[in-house]
C-alpha cells in the first residue's frame, strides 16, 4: 500500500516543483520587464548587484535558507518572491489534477501562470504590462480557434475589454488603467462569455471583501492606489476550476436551464 502511495505521489511532487520553477521565472520577468533588463544573463541582486550563486535559485528553499536576506549584501528579499514560487506550484498542481489530457493540462498550466505574472506585476509594481496582455489576447484567440469556440472567446474579449474600457470612459481614467482593458480582454479570449462573466463574478465578490479585510487591518489606506489584477486573477482561477458548476447555478437561478 505505501509503494502505491508512494508512486501516486512522485507525478504531484514532479508537477508542484515544477510549477514553483516558473514561479521563479515569473518573478524574474516582473522585475526584469520592470526595469528593462534584458531576460537573457545571470540573476542579480537587486540592491549590491552581486550574481546570485545558482544554491540561491532553488525556489522557496533559497529563501528559507537565507532567511529572506541576500546572501551578500544581506539586504531583505522581497516577499512577493516564495509567495509567487509557492502559487506556481499550487496552480500547476492544481491544472494537473483538473486537467486529464496533456494538451489541456499545458494550456492551463500557461494560462494560470499568465495570471500569476500580471497579479504579481501590479501588486509589485500597481501598473500592467500592455504588450504581454495583447500577446496573450491572441494566443487566447488563436488557441480557440484551433480546438475550441472561437465565437465565445470573441464574445468574451469584448465583454472583458469592454466592460472595464467602459469604466476608464466613465471616470476618465481614475478607476482603472489602459492595462486593465487588456487584461479583462485577454482573460475574457482565453475563458470565452461564461467564464468571463463569471470570473468577474468571483472577482467583485471575494476580491471585495478581501480588500475590506486590508483596510480594516491597515495593510491598505484610504487614498492608496490598490493592485486590481490580484483580485481579478483570483476570481479567474475560480472560473477555470469552477466555472461550469457556477454559471450552471447562475442557469438554474435564472431559470433557463
Amino acid at each position: 500500500m505505501s509503494v502505491r502511495i508512494t508512486e501516486a505521489l512522485v507525478p504531484l511532487l514532479f508537477v508542484f516543483v515544477f510549477g514553483t520553477i516558473i514561479g521563479s521565472f515569473l518573478n524574474a520577468l516582473v522585475f526584469r520587464l520592470r526595469n528593462k533588463i534584458t531576460l537573457w544573463g545571470r540573476s542579480q541582486c537587486p540592491s549590491c548587484k552581486e550574481t546570485i550563486h545558482p544554491a540561491h535559485l532553488v525556489p522557496i528553499v533559497s529563501f528559507v535558507a537565507l532567511k529572506g536576506k541576500c546572501a551578500s549584501c544581506h539586504a531583505t528579499i522581497h516577499w512577493l518572491y516564495p509567495v509567487v514560487e509557492l502559487v506556481g506550484g499550487l496552480l500547476w498542481l492544481g491544472a494537473f489534477l483538473h486537467q486529464s489530457d496533456p494538451a489541456l493540462f499545458f494550456l492551463e498550466g500557461l494560462f494560470l501562470s499568465y495570471l500569476l505574472f500580471v497579479a504579481a506585476f501590479d501588486w509589485r509594481w500597481k501598473l500592467l504590462p500592455i504588450e504581454p496582455m495583447a500577446a496573450m489576447a491572441l494566443a487566447g484567440l488563436l488557441v480557440q480557434a484551433f480546438d475550441g469556440d472561437l465565437l465565445s472567446a470573441v464574445f468574451g474579449l469584448m465583454i472583458g475589454g469592454g466592460f472595464f474600457g467602459a469604466q476608464y470612459l466613465v471616470s476618465k481614467g481614475k478607476w482603472i488603467g489602459l492595462g486593465d482593458i487588456w487584461l479583462g480582454a485577454s482573460v475574457g479570449a482565453w475563458l470565452g462569455w461564461q467564464g468571463i462573466l463569471v470570473a468577474l463574478y468571483l472577482c467583485y465578490i471575494a476580491g471585495g471583501l478581501i480588500a475590506l479585510v486590508l483596510f480594516a487591518i491597515g495593510v491598505w489606506k484610504r487614498g492608496n492606489r490598490v493592485a486590481f489584477a490580484p483580485f481579478f486573477a483570483l476570481g479567474s482561477f475560480g472560473a477555470v476550476w469552477f466555472g461550469g458548476v457556477i454559471a450552471g447555478w447562475f442557469a438554474r437561478a435564472m431559470g433557463v436551464a
